[in-house]
């Protein structure tokens, strides 16, 4: 019997979506077990923004350092909380990726339907700097809490508390911890596009490691990988980070593959936006340079402070 040792954040949704994950990964490799090893991560202690603390990486550095102390052998993060330039080493490996659930956002408020029937002046909780842009150019007139952070429990309690009037959260996380939320409303991609990543949980372990990447390769979904090379692809050659408003998503439409993605002024006053069609038989990771290329050609260097764009 081998027993993996999933390091995990210890938040309900993460413990929630790591034990489903752990058995599924067991039900496609007979004669593994699981167990969770549970860590606090420094991102999950920061009050305020994580782009003036540092950044994403604050979710899995503790995990990938339990990762290379043998504290646990195998790592299972949320994609889009990956930092972009920052998915493999020489220690550590994505060694698979469990099929994609949701990748929208949900719209939550107490009192208001939709982004639409919010009143001028509501204020809007998120800490993303796509979902604010994304916000403000649909709604201007709304005001925007930067700060409003938190569990996905606590965020609808803030919700409830009163402390803003909507929030954003994401589908897949919605539905992963059963939650039913009052005045819920499911944002479509085509209106609302996702964060790069979203809904896909990522495999990690290291890379000597055989049997563990064996068990991994074992569960790993060959859709959810190509869409999640293709996307991250685009983002580490944008040199997208937290302070960027990036979103995308490649999925099949019709059979074939489409890439939609769009940078985002911070202010949400300008963009840049493609969609891109796969070529016959085309790697996922050539699709997604040359969906970079694509918004970079259009304009995208203007929008993303890591190439120099103001925080306009």
């Amino acid at each position: 019997m081998v027993e993996l040792r999933i390091g995990c954040r210890k938040s309900r949704l993460a413990t929630i979506q790591t034990e489903q994950a752990g058995a599924y990964i067991c039900s496609r490799s007979p004669g593994v077990s699981f167990r969770l090893v549970g860590f606090e991560t420094s991102g999950d202690r920061i009050a305020g923004s994580l782009a003036r603390a540092g950044g994403k990486g604050h979710f899995v550095r503790e995990v990938e350092a339990a990762l290379v102390s043998d504290a646990a052998n195998l790592a299972i993060h949320c994609l889009k909380d990956m930092p972009g330039n920052e998915i493999e080493s020489d220690e550590l490996i994505i060694a698979g990726f469990l099929p994609r659930e949701d990748p929208a956002d949900v719209f939550i408020s107490t009192r208001y339907a939709s982004i639409a029937d919010l009143p001028p002046g509501a204020r809007v909780g998120t800490s993303s700097p796509r979902r604010a842009a994304l916000l403000r150019a649909m709604r201007p007139d709304l005001e925007i809490d930067g700060e409003f952070r938190g569990s996905i429990d606590t965020r609808i309690q803030k919700v409830r508390d009163g402390q803003v009037d909507a929030t954003l959260l994401a589908a897949a996380g919605l539905n992963r911890v059963g939650e039913t939320v009052f005045n819920g409303h499911r944002l479509t991609p085509e209106t609302f596009l996702p964060a790069i990543g979203q809904g896909t949980l990522a495999l990690q372990c290291l890379a000597h490691d055989t049997e563990v990447r064996a068990i991994c390769e074992a569960a790993n979904d060959p859709d959810a990988q190509y869409a999640a090379v293709a996307e991250r692809t685009c983002l580490r050659l944008l040199d997208g980070d937290c302070h960027s408003a990036i979103a995308g998503l490649c999925a099949r439409a019709d059979g074939r593959w489409r890439f939609s993605a769009s940078v985002y002024q911070l202010d949400g006053t300008n963009s840049v936006a493609v969609a891109l069609d796969v070529l016959d038989n085309e790697p996922a990771q050539a699709f997604g340079g040359r969906m970079a290329e694509a918004l970079l050609n259009a304009g995208a260097a203007l929008f993303l402070p890591t190439r120099g764009a103001s925080d306009r």
